[in-house]
This record gives structure tokens, C-alpha cells and sequence, in this order.
């Protein structure tokens, strides 16, 4: 992936960079569904190891990226790739699963939209256990808000629609979810927390490298290539 975006001029690596996050994370949610599903008695809707990779999503990304991820898996599943519990086929859309389906869209943008402002809170915290501590705690919160609570939300309210039983009786039968959900919920937080925490020390230990070496980073090269553009600019010659 790095030699492929250093072919790629400075001013569109953001984008390219953007779209790499987004296939790779769709890439993982179609994988997932390789893993295999564990049926629930009294529910439709099977334990599969897709939720965790929607948690991995929204922690992990952006909100546009963590979104373009799960469209671009929905899209896949809509088209007859086998990526969904129980294969794959528009008509998914239509069955017991179908609220879970398409809430994972709102769950990812909720998640990465309440994750983002609360991990940014606890760059001010010193101490690095107590940072980390603080970060998994955000890491948490969002996930059980956006990956649990609104994808509850969603996939109760369209199963009862779909299936024609009361919201009582799918909530009651859903409800075996939840410990599965809040452990999945644990592994991603963790997971992410610690990757987090390996990007910052690593673009720490480069911001060093660079100043003491004088190599630029990719920031740099931006900056040098906005440059270049203003003094090849007429209008900024006439200008001055």
C-alpha cells in the first residue's frame, strides 16, 4: 500500500488513502461472513462475528469512511455475494434480519460521530495509563450507544415488522444478544484502544526521526506542494 500511494501525487493521498480504509474494512465485513453463524433458539437472527467487525468500523474510522464500508458490503450482499448471514440476495433486506442489515449504517456513523470528540478529550490526560484507560472508555460508550443501542433499536422494531410478531416478544427473544454483544463490544474496545495508542507513539517516534533528520513527512510534502502552486500563481506575483 505504501508504494502505491507514493506513485500517487502528494494533494490526492488524503482521498486515496480514504477510499484504501473504506474497501479494506468492506473487504473485512464480507470476510466475516466466512467465519460462520451460531443460531439462537426463540430468534431468526443467528450470533455472527459481523457485528464485531461493524464495531472495528466505527471505532477505527471516520464516519464518511466507516459508512462507505458498510454500503459498499450492503451493496455487495444486495448483488448475490454470499456476505450475509445465510448467504446473499436483495431479498435479505425483506427478512428477519433485515433491521440489523441496514442498521449497521447509522450504527457505524453514530459510533465513529461519538467516539471521535470523546477520544480527543483524553489526548489532555498526562499520565498514558490513565489516557488509555480514559480512551477505552470512550472507545466503549460509543460502541454500546451506536453498535448496540441503535442497532437494537433498528433490527427489533423491523423484525416485529417483518415477521408480524409483537415488539414485547422480539425484544424478550433478543435480549439473549446482549452479554455476546457487550463481549464483542469489549474485544473491539480493547483492540482499537491499543491501536490507537501504537499510531500515536508511532507518529510520535517519526515526528522525532524527521527533526532530527530533516526527512519530511507526508504533511510536509503538502505543505511544500501548496507552496510551490502560490509561487507559480501569477495572480499571487501581481498581487505582491
Amino acid at each position: 500500500m505504501h508504494e502505491i500511494l507514493t506513485r500517487i501525487p502528494a494533494t490526492a493521498r488524503p482521498l486515496s488513502r480514504a477510499i484504501m480504509r473504506s474497501v479494506l474494512f468492506a473487504v473485512l465485513l464480507m470476510a466475516a461472513a466466512s467465519a460462520g453463524e451460531i443460531p439462537l433458539p426463540g430468534t431468526p437472527v443467528p450470533i455472527t462475528v459481523q457485528t464485531l467487525v461493524v464495531m472495528l468500523t466505527g471505532l477505527m474510522l471516520p464516519w464518511h469512511e466507516a459508512a462507505a464500508s458498510v454500503v459498499l458490503y450492503l451493496g455487495a450482499g444486495a448483488a448475490g455475494l454470499p456476505v450475509f448471514a445465510g448467504g446473499g440476495s436483495i431479498g435479505s433486506f425483506m427478512g428477519p434480519s433485515a433491521g440489523f442489515l441496514i442498521g449497521f449504517l447509522p450504527a457505524v456513523i453514530v459510533t465513529a460521530l461519538v467516539a471521535t470528540p470523546l477520544r480527543e478529550r483524553t489526548q489532555a490526560i498526562r499520565t498514558p495509563l490513565m489516557r488509555w484507560m480514559a480512551a477505552l472508555t470512550a472507545n466503549l460508550a460509543a460502541a454500546l450507544i451506536g453498535c448496540v443501542g441503535v442497532l437494537y433499536i433498528l433490527g427489533i422494531a423491523l423484525q416485529s415488522a417483518v415477521t408480524a410478531v409483537p415488539l414485547s416478544v422480539v425484544a424478550a427473544s433478543s435480549a439473549s444478544f446482549i452479554a455476546v454483544d457487550m463481549l464483542k463490544a469489549t474485544v473491539a474496545c480493547i483492540t482499537v484502544t491499543g491501536l490507537h495508542a501504537g499510531m500515536s507513539a508511532g507518529r510520535a517516534s517519526r515526528g522525532t526521526t524527521h527533526a532530527t533528520t530533516g526527512v519530511p513527512d507526508d504533511a510536509a510534502l503538502n505543505d511544500d506542494v501548496r507552496n510551490d502552486a502560490v509561487r507559480k500563481d501569477p495572480s499571487h506575483d501581481a498581487v505582491r
